[in-house]
């Protein structure tokens, strides 16, 4: 379970610029002020770059593994992706204070949550010892968690599901993610 930073400043310059990227994706909660980016950006470049950006960021996340830490920034370079270089020197400040509380936040509520039942019910069914005469399941699945609004969950890949807070605070939501991510059923 992770709520990489570079994701959730890439949702804020979303935001913050109003960029026609991602309307899947609900908006960050607590909302951002779509007023704050101030500067003149390209639209259609911000997009296509955003978009690019969000892909090779979603990517990275999928293959990062637990307890090793990225040596990626958590912005985007400027000499690849201009339009954006421009906005996040305007609203850089703001966006990493914003990114920083969020991950705050993420960690106060898994320090809650820390006996997780949903997860542990996972691995159970995975493992054959706890399931007379079935075969074992392999688990391999990177939870995503982005603070915006509502019940969100957003399956990248087989191995890669992007949630909610909320819907990691809701044992159901939270349970219907993981089991439609790795293809199983109840």
């Amino acid at each position: 379970m992770s709520e990489p930073q570079p994701a959730v400043i890439a949702l804020y310059l979303r935001d913050v610029a109003a960029l026609p990227v991602a309307a899947d994706i609900p908006p960050l909660s607590p909302p951002v002020a779509g007023t704050k980016a101030d500067v003149v950006v390209d639209v259609d470049a911000a997009c296509a770059e955003w978009d690019s950006w969000w892909g090779e960021l979603m990517l990275r996340e999928e293959r990062q593994r637990p307890g090793m830490a990225s040596d990626e920034s958590s912005l985007p370079e400027p000499s690849r992706y201009p339009a954006l270089g421009r906005l996040t020197a305007r609203v850089q400040p703001d966006a990493l204070a914003y990114s920083n509380d969020r991950k705050r936040e993420a960690a106060d509520l898994r320090r809650e949550n820390i006996l997780n039942k949903v997860q542990f019910q996972i691995l159970r069914e995975a493992r054959p010892a706890f399931l007379k005469g079935r075969k074992a399941r392999d688990v391999s699945l990177r939870v995503t968690q982005l603070p915006v609004y509502g019940d969100f969950r957003q399956s990248r890949s087989e191995h890669h599901v992007v949630i909610s807070l909320n819907t990691y605070k809701d044992p159901n939501a939270y349970d219907t993610a993981l089991r439609d991510a790795l293809g199983w059923r109840r």
